[in-house]
């Protein structure tokens, strides 16, 4: 049996540049790695079958994205036997936080590893981007990285610090497709990228406060409004700047503090670091 931990996500900087023709997003956007984690496990089996410990998942069907790798991998002929998979999802659903393109990304990497297949480049870029926009991200090895395209173009970008975080998650999740329905995009320029990764890397708390961007809040607002209030709540929580991860409803807050409100059935709470 192979056991691997799959890592959630948060954008330090999203900024939509256009809708394509295929319905997906251009998007530009600074992502890390951070220390809640998926695991997922999985054995040789006379057939491949999923199961997971969250019962909302769609375990089945194409929808769950390990199921969608393993099935794309076929297709571009890699020889594979049949897999026995468990998922314990520790990363919420919903979020913004990329847990099912994690498991994917994970999923891709471990059966390099341990089943030595491999993939030529292109082929392999194609999986990722086909199975999920960020699977590429979590296929790779970099803890932050600058995507372009649909998520799908990665650059590895260097971030020092392993800044200690507060994520909370909201008792709901938000539907991306209708958070970005709802989107208007405008233009910010790339600099803004530049100066939060040299204020990241010199802890420059002004220069962070300033150039952490994520332009599908205001529109994750317009669907769920009450998203304020959580937004607020995090930054009871925390000394230094919050957001919202993603296409949400999960925010983060940098310097929590040492106590902070205790949890209740309205949302959820993680402590977690950079990778």
């Amino acid at each position: 049996m192979w056991k691997f931990k799959a890592p959630a996500k948060i954008n330090l900087f999203l900024d939509v540049i256009r809708r394509r023709d295929d319905g997906y997003h251009e998007l530009a956007t600074l992502m890390q790695k951070v220390s809640l984690f998926d695991e997922l496990e999985y054995e040789e089996a006379p057939v491949f079958s999923i199961s997971s410990s969250d019962p909302d998942l769609d375990r089945e069907a194409d929808g769950n994205l390990v199921t969608r790798m393993y099935r794309l991998l076929l297709e571009c002929g890699v020889k594979l036997p049949g897999l026995k998979v468990r998922l314990r999802k520790n990363i919420p659903i919903g979020a913004g936080m990329g847990g099912g393109s994690s498991d994917a990304g994970t999923f891709l990497m471990s059966l390099e590893k341990e089943l030595g297949i491999r993939i030529p480049g292109p082929a392999r870029q194609w999986i990722c981007r086909e199975t999920g926009a960020d699977v590429s991200f979590f296929a790779g090895p970099a803890t932050s990285a600058w995507a372009t395209g649909i998520g799908d173009q990665i650059e590895p970008v260097e971030i020092t610090g392993r800044f200690p975080l507060l994520i909370l998650k909201p008792y709901f999740p938000l539907s991306t497709a209708e958070v970005y329905h709802a989107l208007t995009c405008g233009p910010v320029p790339e600099s803004q990228v530049v100066a939060l990764v040299e204020a990241l890397n010199s802890e420059d708390w002004n220069g962070i406060s300033l150039n952490l961007y994520n332009e599908l809040e205001q529109a994750a607002e317009s669907v769920r409004p009450e998203i304020r209030k959580y937004r607020a709540l995090v930054s009871r929580m925390c000394l230094g700047p919050v957001m919202m991860s993603g296409s949400g409803s999960a925010f983060f807050g940098f310097r929590p503090k040492e106590i902070y409100f205790s949890p209740c059935q309205d949302y959820a709470l993680y402590r977690v670091n950079f990778l």
